[in-house]
């Protein structure tokens, strides 16, 4: 490969396992939570609504402060792993 062709591959890879590598390393020290599921069904003029992530909605709740922090702590593992965040912010 000629140097120009190099640097294309070398970069693309980057590119291409960044998002990989931020995925491996959010896992490890971020699991992705379980988000459980409740039967509620609520009855709309006759129509029935299935709404089994209805406990998400209660924001004030332990519980719900609890999913919404491990979902950040692996969302802002992936962005920290980008390349190009700090010339982009």
């Amino acid at each position: 490969m000629t140097g120009s062709k190099t640097h294309f591959a070398i970069a693309l890879l980057a590119l291409i396992g960044a998002p990989a590598l931020a995925r491996a390393q959010a896992a490890d020290s971020c699991p992705l939570p379980k988000a459980h599921t409740v039967d509620t069904v609520t009855n709309y003029f006759g129509t029935m609504v299935a709404d089994p992530y209805r406990w998400l909605e209660n924001t004030d709740s332990p519980e719900t402060k609890a999913w919404v922090d491990s979902e950040n702590c692996v969302t802002f593992h992936y962005l920290a792993a980008i390349p190009e965040r700090q010339r982009i912010l």
